[in-house]
């Protein structure tokens, strides 16, 4: 059975935003993208934050708009969530234009490092009730990994467990069939 780690399950290749970025933008990346949150680095590549469409809602609550949903925020703007499409990157969010990434991003990121068990990770998910973890070689980032990469995971290791039993108990037969013969 395989013991695995961060870097075996996370996604590579991270879409990640700047803190400049204005927050209709970012909308605008997380539907092209069909993302849901991104890290947000500075010009050399660093972590400074984590962003997602709940920091949105989030923000655009307390300014008044009163989504109580990511659905009720998509449905205001205009956007339908079941349909969020490129034809969707049109929609005017004028009422945010000027609030930037650095704004409402989360600036204490809970991160992991690729050689981190994925049990590891699921511990720290769970603990920390995130979505997702990003995965840092320093404070660069090299990867992510969200809760359906720990399922798809866990579901592969019971079938390998379930191999290996199997395996072991045909291995056991036939000794015991030797032994018979004996």
């Amino acid at each position: 059975m395989y013991d695995y780690k961060a870097s075996d399950i996370m996604t590579k290749n991270v879409i990640c935003v700047n803190p400049d970025m204005r927050i209709n933008e970012l909308d605008k990346v997380f539907i092209k993208q069909k993302i849901n949150g991104a890290p947000v680095v500075d010009e050399n590549g660093e972590l400074m934050g984590v962003v997602s469409k709940s920091d949105i809602v989030n923000y655009d609550f307390k300014k008044g708009m009163h989504a109580s949903s990511i659905s009720d925020y998509y449905h205001s703007t205009s956007i339908e969530s079941q349909q969020m499409t490129e034809d969707s990157i049109g929609i005017d969010t004028s009422n945010i234009e000027n609030t930037e990434v650095k704004d409402i991003m989360i600036s204490n990121v809970i991160t992991g490092k690729p050689d981190d068990s994925v049990h590891s990770l699921a511990n720290t998910m769970c603990d920390k009730k995130i979505h997702r973890l990003i995965i840092v070689e320093g404070k660069k980032v090299v990867g992510i990994v969200g809760t359906l990469d720990l399922l798809m995971v866990f579901g592969k290791m019971e079938a390998e467990k379930n191999e290996a039993k199997q395996k072991l108990d045909i291995a056991f037969n036939a000794i015991e069939d030797l032994r018979k013969k004996m």
